[in-house]
């Protein structure tokens, strides 16, 4: 894929462009190009999709025509953040889990819940799964469940270089900062207006969100294609930072942290890898560390039998312990998802 996309320049025909406001005409010439329409959607393209040129064999003559692919059968997941950098119309497909390809734009019929392609709503738009839908009247985003399509946000100016400043005008309102990261705010990061009641007069400020707070997991790939800059979620994301990935079964928030550390030297002194504040369930964990031995250097899972084992104690601290001198002095990774009772 490599020699088919690159960072060519936006053009209308011709060229070595690979985003096209006009089709150009499909022909032997172009057969095994990959273009983007970037023109109006239509009842034959839809803005923001890649086309491939293929040959129909099953005409006499053959002929040519555009037909609609997705990137991510086309290449790794891994290798689709290149091709988001340059096209950030397209949405990531992270680690096949999560992630949708695709926004089609047009208007939203609230008398049937349906998404059409003009104003009219004479021309009705087919839902699929892993799409976005733009309303271009309201700039709300839908997503379709199979049988209508559900309102999810409105992303009219949703990415801002400067949050403006709070106040009861923006109560509630949720941005995404894009501007340079400082002390104050990360670039990347969901930041919602909220109201301290506990001043006099009350105050307002913007205060850090997960936007998977608000919406399923599984649906936050519908914040991700319209705005590359979110971060990915579990499993892709293993974070040393706390971040939340879900809801346990009880309805509590379920986060996932992963340490990265190197182990004392000393096989009978446990270590102390942190204290979790407010652990309450272990949910689900994954732990390897490195090892170097007779047979070779590696890593290899742990627990490992009379050699290491990991646990969380009644002070809420992850220890590893300790059994054999190879788990002296090695390298670990501890992932846990787990939840808490703050």
């Amino acid at each position: 894929m490599a020699n088919i996309i690159q960072s060519f320049p936006k053009g209308s025909g011709g060229g070595q462009s690979i985003q096209y406001d006009s089709m150009p005409t499909a022909s032997s010439s172009l057969e095994g190009r990959i273009v983007q329409y970037t023109g109006v959607t239509d009842t034959d393209y839809t803005n923001g999709w890649f086309y491939e040129c293929i040959e129909d064999t099953t005409t006499t003559p053959s002929s040519y025509e555009w037909a609609r692919v997705e990137l991510s059968d086309l290449m790794p997941a891994g290798d689709m953040s290149e091709v988001v950098d340059h096209y950030p119309a397209i949405g990531p497909t992270p680690g096949g889990s999560g992630g949708y390809d695709n926004v089609i734009e047009g208007y939203y019929n609230y008398s049937d819940s349906l998404f059409y392609y003009d104003s009219a709503f004479t021309l009705p738009v087919d839902g699929e799964n892993r799409v976005i839908y733009l309303s271009l009247d309201t700039n709300i985003i839908y997503r379709y469940d199979g049988s209508i399509f559900i309102p999810l946000a409105t992303v009219s100016d949703i990415q801002v270089v400067s949050l403006p400043t709070a106040g009861a005008s923006h109560e509630n309102e949720i941005y995404q900062y894009i501007g340079a990261s400082d002390s104050t705010y990360t670039n990347g990061w969901f930041y919602k207006c909220v109201k301290d009641t506990t001043t006099t007069p009350v105050s307002y400020s913007w205060e850090k969100v997960e936007m998977i707070e608000y919406m399923p997991a599984e649906d936050m790939g519908e914040i991700i294609v319209s705005h590359p800059g979110v971060r990915s979620i579990y499993p892709v994301d293993y974070s040393t930072d706390e971040q939340l990935v879900g809801k346990w079964y009880d309805g509590s928030n379920i986060y996932q942290k992963t340490f990265v550390g190197t182990t004392n030297g000393s096989k009978s002194t446990d270590d102390i890898v942190a204290t979790i504040t407010g652990f309450n369930t272990l949910v689900n964990s994954v732990a390897t560390m490195d090892f170097a031995g007779d047979w070779g250097v590696g890593q290899y899972h742990i627990p490992y039998n009379n050699v290491v084992e990991y646990y969380i104690d009644t002070a809420n601290r992850l220890i590893l312990h300790k059994q054999n001198d190879i788990a002296t002095n090695k390298n670990y990774y501890i992932t846990l998802q787990y939840t808490k009772t703050t």
